[in-house]
């Protein structure tokens, strides 16, 4: 009896060391919006603008214990996010890297609470990812155990377009150019006729001088 005693024990020990994550997430995102070109390519400058709002109804807007990261698929990113509570602004912060965390403890609330972070993300669109999607904004909850949690992850992707479209030179306008047809010039037709004329009266000389003769 002692024996088995011992190894529920055990195993109730060994049950309580798992760790165990909660399946929700504590944050949504909505408001999203784009700012940028109408067909953004490699090389073009966006920004990417969002809500995350936390869970009012729980225990507490959000675990002290977990982790909420923000990170990006641009380069050279620029992040500015502020923390309202009850609709006012608490805190601003800004950063500038691919990845950022947030402790838990910053976002715990108490219940009841209105919390929301207002976040924007400025970088440039990085080369080879033409006709391609990318990962403008990306909101990750993470437990205490440094586990994502069930739907704890929300993406933001951002279309991009292909930007080695050659344009096609503009053929040039060659006006047609006619062959000049020759002509002759009044002075050769005028010795043309003088020439005629003369034959013509050699000839009626010669006939007068024949008929005198016989």
């Amino acid at each position: 009896m002692r024996s088995s005693h011992r190894v529920c024990i055990l195993l109730l020990l060994c049950l309580a060391l798992i760790p165990v994550s909660i399946s929700a997430a504590s944050f949504s995102v909505d408001q999203v919006s784009f700012a940028g070109p109408d067909a953004a390519c490699p090389g073009d400058s966006v920004q990417v603008s969002v809500r995350i709002s936390f869970d009012a109804a729980g225990e507490v807007t959000f675990p002290g214990g977990d982790m909420l990261q923000l990170s990006t698929a641009l380069v050279q990113p620029v992040w500015n996010y502020t923390l309202f509570i009850d609709n006012h602004p608490v805190q601003t912060f800004s950063r500038e890297s691919g990845v950022v965390f947030i402790n838990g403890y910053y976002l715990e609330y108490a219940q009841g609470r209105s919390e929301y972070l207002s976040v924007e993300v400025t970088g440039t669109i990085p080369d080879g990812v033409d006709g391609d999607m990318i990962d403008a904004l990306t909101v990750t909850q993470y437990d205490g155990y440094g586990t994502v949690r069930g739907d704890g992850i929300t993406t933001v992707p951002v279309a991009v377009h292909a930007n080695n479209e050659s344009v096609q030179p503009e053929t040039p306008h060659v006006p047609n150019r006619e062959t000049p047809v020759p002509t002759q010039s009044p002075l050769h037709g005028f010795t043309c006729m003088a020439g005629i004329v003369c034959a013509m009266a050699a000839s009626i000389r010669k006939k007068k001088i024949n008929r005198s003769v016989q």
